[in-house]
């Protein structure tokens, strides 16, 4: 779900409860917190957290 919103570039605030709850899933991910806790090792904007 998350995906298919970027895809589309849709402004989609405020968001809806289904995106919040997907977000919130990606997030408590054990790889994606592995992924941003080394995230000086690549470039990551500072808008993604």
């Amino acid at each position: 779900m998350v995906f298919d919103v970027i895809q589309r570039m849709e402004d989609t605030e405020p968001f809806s409860e289904e995106l919040l709850a997907a977000m919130k899933r990606l997030w408590s991910d054990n790889g994606v917190q592995e992924c941003f806790g080394r995230s000086n090792e690549y470039q990551l904007n500072d808008s993604a957290k």
